[in-house]
């Protein structure tokens, strides 16, 4: 394989799939990028064998050699980095090596021998829709930082889509909390959709979409989603388990409604999170007199308060929330105000945007 790119041409991919490689590799093949030259065309690839990235970039100066290599994919990204702005980086694969040179630079990387690379290969009947990059990392950036981590209820460890008709929804929680967003589709599917992405799975494909209404395509079967773009092919298993009904956790809005203005409640959180006890990360909110007061304190008995004028007249609420769960949502709505709505029962809030049906927001509430 012998080729000439230049070097942010080559350096976009290469951030994209050492996202997805393995940094403690049980197979030495998965810390390895595939780079696959033919027809002008350099295919990037990388996995972990649960999900896979293809970053897919013509090469304008043509393919001067084509073929396969398996290259370091830390290396080879690092090596990248170093080079200057708009320096031209020639790849040429030998037997057990590859040679990278720009300008009086000059790398030489071992390469895996010729043993086949791990994919991902979709299996069943799939069901295709087309929709716009930046519909989805929207859909994405606005459910999935209520995901769970490394939770014994690993059907919570990602994302739910759900296609129904031509509605599509994502649903993420953690048992703390739940983000909810849904958009429309130009098409109806064939048939209903409702599988779990995991979590690692929708931090990738989060960095990757763009900004942009650019076409794409997503396609789902039993075990595997694929996304495809001009510039890349996302694909990923699935969580084999059932998601819980989410709709349980949804509160009435049937009690308390206060309307708040962003900004200023984002900030003053901000604020009292300084002195937060850090571990549980609890901040209480007092409502009563037409005013609320956040406040924090942490086991060095040092406190922070915070003193909110609100249009409210009803009986004294005192609730206690993780602070940076109120803050991830202050992060992700983008309206000027918002309606909170507190519970009956005291035990959770629903947050939501005005005059948007779309989108809303549930925490829990903890012990102050």
């Amino acid at each position: 394989m012998r080729l000439s790119i230049s070097r942010e041409q080559l350096l976009t991919p290469l951030q994209w799939v050492n996202g997805v490689v393995q940094r403690k590799q049980t197979m030495p093949v998965l810390s390895h990028v595939l780079l696959d030259a033919n027809n002008n065309v350099l295919t990037v690839t990388g996995t972990d064998t649960e999900v896979e990235l293809k970053g897919i970039l013509p090469v304008e100066s043509g393919v001067h050699k084509p073929g396969q290599i398996k290259v370091p994919a830390r290396k080879l990204l690092d090596i990248c980095r170093s080079l200057p702005d708009n320096a031209i980086v020639e790849l040429q694969g030998e037997q057990d090596c590859v040679y990278v040179r720009s300008g009086n630079t000059r790398f030489s990387l071992a390469t895996l021998p010729e043993t086949e690379f791990p994919t991902i290969e979709s299996e069943g009947e799939a069901i295709t829709l087309n929709i716009l990059q930046d519909q989805l990392k929207k859909i994405i950036q606005r459910t999935y930082f209520a995901m769970a981590e490394d939770d014994v209820r690993h059907y919570l460890n990602g994302l739910l889509i759900e296609i129904e008709d031509k509605v599509l929804r994502a649903v993420a929680t953690d048992g703390h909390r739940l983000a909810y967003n849904q958009t429309e589709l130009d098409q109806a599917v064939s048939a209903p959709i409702r599988v779990i992405v995991p979590n690692k799975a929708v931090m990738e494909l989060a960095k990757i979409l763009k900004d942009e209404a650019h076409p794409i395509t997503m396609e789902v079967t039993n075990q595997h989603i694929r996304v495809q773009a001009d510039e890349f092919i996302f694909t990923s298993c699935l969580v084999d388990s059932r998601y819980p009904d989410y709709h349980r956790v949804i509160p009435q809005k049937d009690d308390v409604k206060l309307t708040l203005d962003r900004v200023p409640f984002k900030q003053a959180l901000s604020r009292a999170a300084i002195l937060c006890n850090e571990r549980l990360r609890t901040v209480a909110l007092q409502i009563k007199n037409k005013m609320m007061r956040i406040h924090a304190k942490n086991a060095s008995q040092e406190e922070a308060e915070e003193v909110i004028n609100l249009n409210y007249d009803g009986p004294d609420i005192e609730l206690g929330f993780n602070v940076n769960y109120l803050l991830d949502v202050m992060n992700t709505i983008e309206t000027d105000s918002f309606d909170l709505w507190i519970t009956k029962n005291r035990n959770s809030i629903l947050i939501e945007e005005p005059e948007n049906t779309n989108s809303l927001f549930v925490v829990m509430a903890m012990q102050v």
